[in-house]
């Protein structure tokens, strides 16, 4: 019995979210880098770019990779619309995201 008690807590342990969030982010932002934070801050993109010391004159393009139930997940924003989305649309970011600020040619 003490041994089904001790693998349905590694079970659970193995399926709890870290209290980390990781991320890397790279790009026009003014410290690329990897950063942590704890997760019960909720941060997401915006605050992600904030965290590595805002976005340079070029930024243009935000791209955000992630995994989801097991499959990678891409997604592009344009930096000016995401500064106008309501805070309760902007993503959450997840732990292992990696975010790329692209720059504008123009």
């Amino acid at each position: 019995m003490r041994v089904d008690a001790l693998t349905k807590k590694s079970k659970e342990a193995q399926n709890a979210q870290p209290e980390i969030i990781r991320f890397k982010i790279l790009g026009q932002v003014n410290k690329p880098g990897f950063y942590e934070v704890p997760r019960d801050i909720g941060i997401d993109l915006l605050d992600a770019i904030a965290i590595a010391g805002g976005y340079e004159k070029l930024a243009d393009d935000v791209t955000l990779k992630y995994t989801d139930e097991g499959k990678e997940k891409v997604e592009t924003f344009k930096l000016r619309d995401l500064k106008k989305t309501p805070e309760s649309q902007i993503p959450k970011l997840r732990t292992n995201a990696t975010i790329i600020v692209g720059e504008s040619i123009f």
